[in-house]
C-alpha cells in the first residue's frame, strides 16, 4: 500500500508538472531588462542588441524598463525573467521588496548580470544577491596564463581571460545551462563568494576560473582558489542566476569576427533555464530537481523543434531549387530539339549541318592564311647566289654562264696586255 501511494503521488506530480509546462509553452515568453540604475548606461537596444536578437530568435518578447521597479510594474509587464545588468546604484526598499516577491513568491527567474563596485567599494548588486546566498567580491580578477584571443592574437590585459570549467559539482539540474558551452571569454569582473557546496545546498557553482586566476586585492580569492564567476540559486519558488561580468554579453564582445567563444550560447541558456524551471516550496528537494529536469527536457525539445523547422525550411528550399533546375533543363532540351529540327528553306539542309560546314570552312581558310604567312617568311632575299658569287636579279641567262651585263660607261679590261707591259718594264 505504501509503495502504491508513493507511486500515485509521483504520477500525480508528474502529470501536474507536464500539464503546467505544456500550458506555459503556449504562453508568450517575456524578458524584462531593468536599465534605470545602470552605471555604464547599458541598454538592451544599443549595448545588448545582439543578445536581444538571439533571444527574440528563440521566441522571447524582450522589453526594457527605465523607471523604478515596483510590484505593480512587474505585475503589469509580467515577465518570465527579470534581467538587472551593470547595477551601480543602490535600490530602494520598494524595489527590493518587489524583486524578492517576484522571485520567491511569483515563481519567476532573476538574472543578475555583473555589478560594478562604487567608489566607496560597495557593490550595489549585493543588495539582491546576499539574501539569495551569493556575494560579489569588490576586487577584479586576473589571469595571466589563459588570455582571451582576439582575432588571432592573445590580448595583453590580465583582466581578460578564458573560462572552461563548468558545473564542477556535476549537478544534473544545471545541464541545460552549460549545454553546448565549451569556453567563454571573461572581460573583467569580480569573483562570486558562494557557500560550501553540497547536495542539499540551494546555491550551485556553475563556472569557475583556473587555478591561475586570482585578485591581488581580494582577501578571499588568492592564487589556487579557483574563483566562481557564475552561480545559481533556488530561492523560495524561483531561481536566481548571477554572472559577475556584465560586459561578456555586450555587442562588442559577441562579435564573431573577433571572438570565437560561447558567450552568446551561455547567455541564452541561462535565460532558458530561468524560464523553464519551476520550483514549489511545499514539496521536497527531489521534486524540485525533478521539475528542473523536466524543464530542461522541455527546453531541449523546443530546441530540437527549432532545428527540425530550420531543416524543413532548408529541405523545402532545396526541393524548390531542384524543381526549378529540372524545369530549366526541360526548357533548354526543348530549345535544343527545336534547333536541331530547323532547316534551310531553300536547300532544306539542317541549320546544325550548315553550322558545321561554316566552321569547317573557317578552319580551312585559317589554315591557308597561316601557311601563307609561314611561306613568305621562308622566301630567299633579293640577291641570288650562283657558284659562290652573288648576282643581282638582272642576271641574263641568254648570254651564257659567267657573263654579265656591264653598264655603258664601263670598259672591259684585258688582263693579258697588262701582264706583258709589266714584264717589259722589268
Amino acid at each position: 500500500m505504501n509503495w502504491n501511494k508513493k507511486t500515485g503521488v509521483a504520477i500525480l506530480v508528474i502529470m501536474v508538472l507536464f500539464g503546467g509546462l505544456t500550458a506555459s509553452a503556449v504562453e508568450q515568453k517575456r524578458i524584462l531588462f531593468y536599465e534605470k540604475n545602470s552605471g555604464k548606461g547599458y541598454t538592451i537596444e544599443e549595448d545588448y542588441s545582439t543578445f536581444k536578437e538571439a533571444l527574440e530568435g528563440k521566441g522571447y518578447i524582450v522589453e526594457s524598463l527605465d523607471i523604478e521597479l515596483s510590484r505593480d510594474v512587474l505585475q503589469t509587464r509580467d515577465p518570465d525573467v527579470l534581467v538587472i545588468a551593470a547595477l551601480s546604484r543602490s535600490l530602494s526598499s520598494t524595489e527590493l521588496a518587489a524583486i524578492f516577491e517576484f522571485v520567491m513568491q511569483k515563481n519567476r527567474g532573476l538574472f543578475i548580470l555583473g555589478g560594478s563596485p562604487s567608489k566607496k567599494g560597495i557593490t550595489p548588486a549585493n543588495q539582491i544577491t546576499i539574501p539569495f546566498g551569493m556575494t560579489l567580491d569588490s576586487a577584479i580578477l586576473q589571469d595571466e596564463r589563459n588570455p582571451v584571443v582576439e582575432g588571432s592574437n592573445p590580448t595583453t590585459k590580465k583582466e581578460e581571460f578564458v573560462v572552461n570549467t563548468f558545473n564542477p559539482g556535476e549537478d544534473p539540474t544545471l545541464r541545460l545551462v552549460i549545454q553546448g558551452v565549451r569556453e567563454i571569454a571573461f572581460f573583467s569582473g569580480p569573483g562570486i563568494n558562494v557557500p560550501e557546496s553540497d547536495q542539499n545546498s540551494n546555491v550551485k557553482t556553475v563556472a569557475i576560473c583556473s587555478r591561475n586566476a586570482y585578485s591581488p586585492e581580494s582577501e578571499i580569492f588568492q592564487k589556487g582558489s579557483r574563483p566562481p564567476i557564475a552561480a545559481a540559486g533556488i530561492v523560495g519558488e524561483g531561481l536566481v542566476f548571477v554572472l559577475s561580468d556584465e560586459d561578456m554579453l555586450t555587442n562588442d564582445y559577441l562579435d564573431t569576427s573577433k571572438y570565437k567563444y560561447d558567450n552568446l550560447r551561455f547567455g541564452t541558456n541561462i535565460v532558458d533555464w530561468l524560464r523553464t524551471t519551476k520550483i514549489a516550496s511545499n514539496v521536497s528537494a527531489d521534486i524540485d530537481h525533478l521539475r528542473i529536469a523536466i524543464g530542461s527536457c522541455i527546453t531541449s525539445k523546443d530546441r530540437l523543434n527549432e532545428t527540425l523547422q530550420e531543416t524543413e525550411k532548408r529541405l523545402d528550399k532545396t526541393i524548390a531549387d531542384k524543381t526549378a533546375l529540372a524545369q530549366r533543363y526541360e526548357e533548354t532540351n526543348k530549345e535544343l530539339i527545336e534547333l536541331r529540327e530547323q532547316v534551310d528553306p531553300i536547300l532544306h539542309i539542317n541549320y546544325m549541318y550548315w553550322a558545321i560546314v561554316v566552321v569547317a570552312i573557317a578552319v580551312i581558310m585559317l589554315s591557308v592564311v597561316v601557311a601563307g604567312k609561314k611561306a613568305k617568311k621562308a622566301s630567299p632575299d633579293e640577291k641570288e647566289e650562283v657558284f659562290g658569287y652573288e648576282f643581282e636579279e638582272g642576271f641574263d641567262e641568254e648570254e651564257g654562264e659567267g657573263s654579265s651585263k656591264l653598264d655603258g660607261d664601263e670598259e672591259f679590261t684585258d688582263f693579258t696586255d697588262v701582264e706583258a707591259e709589266v714584264k717589259g718594264k722589268e
